[in-house]
């Protein structure tokens, strides 16, 4: 038995008419009413009470007829995830993301404008420096990362520039540097740092420190966060103040302030496998490359 032969049983049973079955089908009658015999011959059942002008189901075909309907039902089932699946509209993303760089509304704008058109598509972040990211792509363990593009890409792995920052300082609303438009390096000498800690920022904040250095003094760091989140929110409580990338984010009780006309650069970019042809993956990847979304 094959499925055809159960999809032109329904066809048949639902009809109650080899004629009408056939056209629904889009097939010749005789060659439809010999696999409706060749069905019947193989369940050694009869299927179809012929005994009257219009067929009948006998009690046998009744019950066949429920079981072939759960069988198309679920076999349509199936081929429609397949079709969502070979579109990249469900599976699963292991997201690498650098915390230090990328913003925590921009990121939950991202994923949830994404989640909204690919409602099937199932997302687990892991929070990862920029270094360690790369590793993990080639080791597998994430699908795609957001970090900082270096010169120790390997081949492997393909990244695709979302956007160019340059380091501002982020202070309370009410720090005297608040009222300026644009602060100079010594300026900041004085100052307590929030920073997020080195094994989650990698070598974010190195060009940083080589400037503060270069003016004349070593940057005070007086408590290290995990995250951008948690950084904002100790800024706003006055425990000091941070170097961030410029972004449209803003904070609650925060003013961002810029540095000197040297102030370091920074890239963001989206990386993933070369080898990796995962539909999803390559939704994912036309999505935020192609996005709108504010950063």
């Amino acid at each position: 038995m094959e499925l055809r032969h159960l999809r032109y049983f329904a066809a048949v049973a639902e009809e109650l008419s080899f004629s009408r079955a056939a056209e629904r089908l889009h097939m010749a009658q005789p060659p439809l009413s010999q696999q409706i015999r060749d069905l019947e011959r193989e369940l050694k059942l009869e299927l179809f009470d012929r005994s009257h002008r219009k067929i009948r189901l006998t009690s046998a075909g009744k019950d066949l007829l429920a079981d072939a309907r759960s069988v198309l039902e679920s076999v349509s089932r199936m081929e429609y995830r397949a079709k969502l699946r070979s579109e990249g509209h469900l599976g699963r993303l292991v997201i690498g993301v650098n915390t230090a760089i990328v913003t925590p509304a921009y990121f939950a704008r991202l994923l949830r404008s994404f989640q909204n058109a690919n409602p099937g598509v199932v997302f687990t972040m892991i929070d990862y420096n920029s270094a360690r990211q790369v590793e993990a792509l080639m080791d597998n363990e994430i699908d795609v990362g957001f970090l900082r593009p270096s010169s120790l890409i390997p081949a492997q792995v393909t990244t695709h520039r979302l956007n160019r920052q340059v380091m501002r300082i982020a202070v309370p609303d009410l720090h005297w540097i608040a009222k300026k438009r644009r602060v100079a390096w010594r300026d900041l000498a004085n100052e307590n740092f929030v920073m997020v800690q080195r094994d989650i920022a990698g070598d974010f904040y190195n060009d940083f420190y080589a400037r503060c250095r270069n003016a004349g003094f070593e940057p005070k760091i007086k408590q290290f966060v995990s995250n951008a989140a948690t950084l904002f929110w100790l800024v706003s409580a006055g425990m000091g103040i941070a170097p961030t990338p410029t972004t449209s984010e803003t904070a609650n009780g925060v003013t961002f302030v810029a540095l000197p006309a040297d102030a370091p650069v920074y890239e963001t970019a989206l990386a993933w496998r070369k080898s990796d042809v995962s539909p999803v993956l390559q939704r994912f990847v036309q999505f935020v490359s192609e996005s709108q979304i504010s950063k």
